[in-house]
This record gives C-alpha cells, sequence and structure tokens, in this order.
C-alpha cells in the first residue's frame, strides 16, 4: 500500500513540475522561435496584436513602414509563421495599413533608411557571426548595435530611423 502512495506522489510531483515550468513561460512567449531547419533558417511566430490595434478602415490616414532601398517583406497575421532564412537580418513591425504584421528581410550589406515604423516588435539577426548590426536615431547616432543572438529580440521601432546590417 505505501509502494502505491510513493507511486502516485511522484506522479502528483512530476505532474506539479511540469505544470509550474508552463506557467514560468514568459508573456511573450509567442515571439520564441519556433523551429530551427538544418540549414540554419528559423521559423518564428509572429507577436500577438499590438494594443490598442485598429484597421486601416478606422483610420485612413495610416502609412505603411517602408525601407530604403526596399527589401523583400513578408505579412502575417499576429499568431502565424515565417522564416528568417540564414544570412538574414529579419524586423518585425507593425502594417496599421494591413492590420498585420511585416517582417522586413535585410540581406545585401548596407545602411537601409526606415519610414513609418512605430511602436513595439521584434528582430532575429540569423546573419554570419561577424556581423556587426547598428539601429541609429533620427541624428544619426547609434541606438544599439549587436552581433547576431540567434534569438527574438522585442524592441521598440519609435526612434530608430536607420538600420545597417554589417
Amino acid at each position: 500500500m505505501s509502494v502505491k502512495r510513493s507511486v502516485f506522489g511522484l506522479l502528483g510531483l512530476l505532474l506539479a513540475v511540469v505544470l509550474a515550468a508552463f506557467a514560468a513561460a514568459p508573456a511573450n512567449a509567442a515571439t520564441v522561435q519556433a523551429h530551427v531547419s538544418s540549414n540554419g533558417n528559423h521559423v518564428l511566430i509572429f507577436p500577438p496584436a499590438p494594443p490598442g490595434a485598429r484597421s486601416a478602415a478606422v483610420h485612413p490616414n495610416v502609412v505603411a513602414p517602408t525601407s530604403s532601398p526596399a527589401v523583400t517583406t513578408v505579412h502575417g497575421a499576429p499568431g502565424s509563421s515565417y522564416t528568417c532564412n540564414s544570412g538574414d537580418l529579419c524586423a518585425v513591425v507593425w502594417d496599421p495599413t494591413t492590420s498585420s504584421y511585416e517582417a522586413f528581410v535585410f540581406y545585401v550589406c548596407q545602411r537601409y533608411h526606415l519610414a513609418n515604423w512605430f511602436g513595439d516588435g521584434n528582430y532575429f539577426d540569423n546573419q554570419s557571426s561577424s556581423a556587426h548590426t547598428y539601429f541609429y536615431g533620427s541624428g544619426g547616432n547609434v541606438l544599439t548595435s549587436f552581433y547576431p543572438q540567434r534569438t527574438n529580440i522585442a524592441y521598440d521601432w519609435d526612434p530608430v530611423y536607420s538600420i545597417r546590417n554589417c
């Protein structure tokens, strides 16, 4: 009889540990990497819609985010997936004209000027380990610089006016 209690007690403890692990997951778990393929590409999940997000029909004067020079972009609904290929810097920003996220894929080494990048988003740097990325403010000042971490990093795009991905 005490063996049964020990087994049930052990199972209960194991269940409690598993449930505690799930309960301790971060609130922004939707931005966590979903899958890494053998070729180094990362399949990622767009985050939840930003608070107060409204459609362009409600606010007809909204403008889509852009980069100059233009790059490949992918739109996706919150919770849907996109791929950040090996060698790319992928930056995600809310597009109020489509009520979806837009992932900008920066591949060619150069400085990109951004327009209408507002609010929270994220970036995933899947470039080679020697690539040094810079985010610049309105006066050309360096806001941050980093080497690839291969993790989704939440970022407020409001102060960012340009990106150099190398």
